[in-house]
């Protein structure tokens, strides 16, 4: 009896460990799938929120101005839970709309939007930028790209990860248990013919 036990634990110690590794790993990837694909979603967002402001943005008359967007900041507040601000300026920095000083990502900016954290009001917030060409151009300087950016505060967006992830951890625990559970039962049910022929050799 004493092999017998010998191979049970022997089979145990060999199947958990590499099954808890397997599934630690597992919840891992997911949880980092799931922080991206949630990020994705805010994001898409502010890109929204850009291309709505860019549409705002007239030089028609040689300068740079645009209607106020109110109503889209407070439906930005109310979908992300936090604080939402913008900025419009040119590149030069001679002309700002908005909230000053929004920091800019470290790469060059285009008309695809560019996502990055930065810090700003003494809090981490997630920025979204893009830089187009005016309609038409700037009686000032012809050759001025405009910068549109849209920050939001992250307190929210990190709130309802870690609920998502909390609640993946938890459903994962639960498989990890059921699996344990498996692994012993089915190495006793694998054990039982051992014991079988060695109470016929007894």
């Amino acid at each position: 009896m004493n092999s017998l036990s010998s191979v049970k634990s022997t089979l145990l110690w060999l199947l958990i460990p590499v099954m808890l590794m397997i599934m630690v790993a597992s919840l891992l990837i997911s949880a980092e799938e799931l922080k991206q694909h949630a990020n994705h979603a805010f994001d898409r967002t502010l890109a929204g929120a850009l291309r709505s402001i860019e549409v705002n943005i007239r030089t028609e008359s040689g300068g740079l101005s645009m209607e106020q967007p109110f109503y889209l900041l407070e439906f930005l507040e109310l979908a992300t839970q936090g604080s939402v601000y913008f900025r419009i300026a040119t590149d030069d920095g001679l002309t700002e709309v908005g909230y000053p000083r929004i920091p800019m990502p470290e790469q060059e900016l285009s008309n695809t939007p560019v996502f990055y954290n930065a810090e700003y009001f003494g809090g981490s917030v997630r920025v979204a930028a893009v830089a187009v060409l005016p309609k038409q151009s700037l009686h000032y300087n012809p050759e001025a790209r405009i910068i549109i950016q849209v920050a939001e505060t992250m307190q929210a967006r990190d709130d309802f990860i870690s609920q998502i992830l909390w609640q993946s951890l938890r459903k994962d625990a639960l498989v990890l248990g059921l699996f344990f559970i498996l692994i012993y039962a089915g190495v006793l049910y694998a054990v039982r013919p051992l014991n079988t022929l060695s109470g016929h050799i007894k």
